[in-house]
């Protein structure tokens, strides 16, 4: 299993973090999986940080210039620096192809593709794009859930986006894998409980069976990826556009509750998902 990587995008991604601006933490506006009545623990703030090209294109006037953005959760460097650099590090993973190591060198890197690019014989009568906003959609005392929602379009017909999720151990300061989630053993267990709802959901939205052969997993067989997010009652996992169905059926959330599952979930996973009945 691999994590989601957006198809269309082939430059860097890790962006300066500057220009902070501290709000609430409620993250309302975030995706509609997220838990409506999660309490922040952990205090931060939102920066937010935009570079654009000087470059002008012929529809400058009514669709803006070329720009790099991201807007995401500052945690106190003090007690949670190393949160910080590893949530720079899930922004650059989003966009693999690079060489940059901070986000000030990919957002350069992004207008200086645009510009090299305008430069060319054959050059983008639209400007570019690549829009990022990270999420807290799950605060507890043990663990994050973080939500990096991304779109960019960087020419062709359509532009491209997706969301990634990731689980962040406070205690030990690193991401959270799904064996950890899930007991030794009981893998197919959950990727069978699994199939049964994916299945379910797609005659529902459809109105009639459809075969796993109509998707686009490997070899015909359904699989998990490894794109999850530890909820209050459930465990999510989305799979991005083109993943497992073409761009123009969007994103797909499979929610797996926890009642079905609960004699697969390790210690750690019921630890973890018991501090949500304490906020």
């Amino acid at each position: 299993m691999t994590k989601f990587i957006i198809s269309s995008l082939f430059l860097a991604t890790v962006t300066l973090f500057a220009c902070n601006s501290p709000q609430q933490n409620n993250e309302a506006d975030s995706t509609e999986s997220v838990d409506s009545t999660a309490v922040d623990t952990i205090a931060y703030t939102r920066e937010n940080y935009r570079l654009e090209s000087q470059i002008e294109t012929e529809t400058t006037d009514s669709m803006g210039k070329t720009y790099y953005q991201v807007s995401y959760p500052k945690f106190d460097e003090g007690s949670l620096g190393e949160l910080n650099h590893y949530l720079e590090s899930r922004l650059s993973f989003i966009y693999p192809d690079t060489s940059s190591e901070t986000i000030e060198e990919a957002a350069k890197e992004f207008i200086s593709e645009y510009d090299n690019f305008q430069k060319e014989a054959v050059h983008s009568p639209f400007p570019w794009y690549t829009n990022t906003e990270v999420y807290v959609p799950i605060n507890t005392p043990l663990y994050l859930g973080l939500e990096v929602r991304t779109d960019n379009y960087t020419g062709g017909a359509h532009g491209s986006y997706g969301v990634l999720f990731t689980n962040y151990d406070l205690n030990e300061k690193r991401e959270i894998a799904l064996n950890e989630i899930i007991a030794e053993g009981k893998m197919d267990s959950l990727t069978h409980i699994a199939e049964t709802i994916f299945l379910e959901n797609e005659k529902k939205a459809r109105g009639e069976d459809t075969p796993i052969s109509s998707f686009f997993f490997e070899d015909n067989t359904f699989s998990l990826n490894d794109n999850f997010l530890l909820k209050k009652d459930s465990l999510l996992f989305l799979y991005n556009i083109y993943e497992i169905k073409p761009y123009s059926d969007g994103i797909t959330e499979l929610t797996i509750p926890y009642t079905q599952i609960e004699n697969l979930l390790t210690p750690k996973a019921k630890e973890l998902i018991s501090q949500h009945s304490k906020l």
